[in-house]
């Protein structure tokens, strides 16, 4: 048994070992967690290395992560990108990307992106307004923004939006065309606002200020494009409320030479000039490109003034474009279906559409106008419509689908779903185009029924009405769409009495002539082709808008049609049902 002065004497004894030990421990553990600081640093900063990043390129798909990278050296372009000629001769083109340059740029977010088509040699060129920029671009940039290896985003404001540069297309108009010219009111105001844009534009009118100041834009921007981005094969233009198929451009574009002058569009007339609609999208080639821009710099400039004058940026687009390339115009016949390509109908309504086509006119009354064309047309391809108001039959339906316009951003997210189920599924292939007729499958079909209440299907092709029946009021437009009465059956000759009788004339009549019909007190519409369209508000005092599909006369003519067979393209022809 040990003494109390033993046990004292163990008890410090034991406490100066436990002591030196603990020292020792704490000495390890400082010394450890020193090493790995360093470690850490020093692996932080190899990784910043050039090589590093090089290397992590390399594995990229599509290029360098959140950096912008043009094609390398193409055929017609001299060292870094430079046209071939004088520096007097040719737009001074900037290969140095700055940081907020290297931002817009894919992140080929994981399964998002899987099976997305090879883009490498196609730039995206969307525009936008800072006072819409919040509202369109963060859609476009979560869904098939995310998986391009490169883009530019243009507006009428320098903007950050989640982290992409939007760049002012407007930068460098001459101060003579904004000085005392009230179309540039809301630029002025954009850059003078101290808190937000939505709180500063509650001070006018963005709507019809941003439609004025939009036509001053199209050719800066293709300008300021090429200027930074030399290289590409092909350059896309489109609206923030455009939707884009990949899958289907891709192969289409193969199928073309970007070393021919190549301007694609959806045809709409001004003044007997055809161009292409700026909301369906246009594209132009590589080798147009460098002869539009490439070769006349200032050619923007040129045209700040006339723009005043003009009503829009996409006509303002066609007009620098013929006169600096002295591109041919030329009428094309339509290969897709009975009727013509080179026509349209007029409409009163800038920027309105009938049946599929973009139509602008200081017409008040629809009338067919022909139409030339510069290098080749696109429609229904590049098409101003969006899945419930495409106009599905024979003029839509075996087609290629490449754009579509007037979508927000729940309809763009939507399309993209079903696009990235139809690769990721097995379903299509990267680049198995989008055809009209898997848009009506997928959208119009599952919800097609004999008749809707409170609802506009958007038929209009044919009027039946009395036009001496005071008791209604009818456009001069309206009474140019009716048949005349010898031309009538005796069912056509009641339609605009009763939903009833409206739906027996539709029926009466084929397939080429109705498939959907509408019906309002004193009025009954049909139309040749069959689209979803939208509500309408409940008018109990004027009479409820009631809509009616001839679903049996649809379902006859969709089996008739059988399979759509090979893929035809615009213009190049390929065989399958057009």
């Amino acid at each position: 048994m040990l003494s109390s002065s033993s046990g004292k004497d163990l008890y410090s004894c034991l406490s100066v070992r436990m002591l030196s030990l603990s020292r020792k421990s704490l000495a390890f553990l400082a010394v450890t967690s020193l090493s790995l600081v360093v470690l850490l640093i020093t692996s932080h900063t190899l990784g910043s290395w050039p090589a590093f990043d090089q290397a992590e390129a390399y594995f990229h798909r599509g290029g360098p992560p959140n950096q912008h990278r043009p094609p390398p050296h193409a055929p017609g372009l001299g060292p870094g990108g430079q046209p071939h000629g004088s520096a007097d001769d040719h737009l001074v083109i900037d290969t140095n990307f700055n940081a907020s340059d290297s931002q817009n740029s894919g992140n080929h977010h994981g399964s998002q992106c899987d099976n997305f088509p090879d883009t490498h040699n196609i730039l995206l060129v969307m525009k936008t307004g800072a006072s819409e920029a919040y509202a369109r671009l963060p859609a476009q940039l979560l869904t098939s923004l995310q998986c391009l290896p490169d883009f530019l985003i243009f507006s009428d404001m320098d903007q950050q939006v989640a982290g992409y540069q939007v760049h002012d297309s407007l930068a460098t108009v001459l101060p003579e065309a904004e000085l005392g010219n009230s179309d540039f009111d809301l630029y002025r105001r954009q850059k003078a606002c101290l808190v937000d844009q939505e709180a500063c534009n509650k001070l006018g009118d963005p709507a019809s200020e941003g439609w004025n100041l939009d036509k001053y834009k199209n050719v800066h921007i293709a300008e300021e494009a090429y200027r930074m981005r030399p290289g590409y094969d092909w350059y896309v233009f489109v609206d923030a409320d455009t939707y884009v198929s990949w899958p289907t451009l891709v192969p289409w574009l193969r199928t073309l030479k970007p070393t021919n002058k190549h301007y694609l569009g959806s045809v709409t007339l001004i003044n007997n000039f055809g161009f292409g609609h700026g909301g369906s999208g246009y594209i132009l080639s590589k080798r147009l490109m460098q002869d539009f821009v490439g070769k006349n710099p200032g050619i923007a400039n040129k045209f700040d003034l006339r723009a005043k004058s003009e009503c829009c940026g996409d006509y303002v687009f066609a007009l620098a474009l013929n006169e600096a390339t002295k591109a041919e115009v030329k009428q094309v016949k339509n290969k897709t279906s009975k009727e013509p390509a080179g026509q349209i109908l007029a409409s009163s309504a800038t920027g309105s559409f009938f049946r599929g086509r973009p139509t602008i006119s200081g017409a008040d009354r629809p009338t067919a106008v022909p139409v030339p064309f510069l290098t080749c047309r696109g429609w229904p391809t590049i098409n101003g419509e969006k899945p419930t108001t495409l106009p599905f039959g024979p003029s839509h339906w075996c087609h290629p689908i490449v754009t579509m316009h007037h979508m927000n951003g729940e309809e763009i997210n939507t399309l993209w779903d079903f696009e990235r189920l139809r690769r990721s599924s097995g379903s299509a292939s990267p680049t198995k185009p989008l055809l009209i007729k898997d848009i009506y499958q997928h959208y119009l079909a599952p919800k097609l029924q004999p008749v809707r209440m409170d609802w506009d299907n958007l038929a209009d092709d044919r009027f039946y009405l009395d036009a001496s029946d005071t008791a209604y009021v009818y456009e001069e437009w309206m009474i140019g769409r009716t048949k005349k009465a010898e031309d009538m059956s005796d069912l056509e000759k009641k339609a605009h009495m009763s939903f009833e009788d409206c739906r027996a004339a539709c029926e009466s009549l084929s397939a080429e002539e109705c498939f959907s019909y509408q019906f309002q007190p004193g009025m009954c519409k049909t139309s040749k082709a069959f689209m979803l369209g939208k509500p309408v508000k409940k008018d109990v005092k004027g009479g409820r808008m009631l809509s009616g599909w001839d679903v049996d006369k649809i379902k006859a003519w969709i089996e008739k049609q059988g399979d759509c067979g090979r893929v035809k393209w615009p213009e190049t022809g390929g065989g399958g049902k057009w």
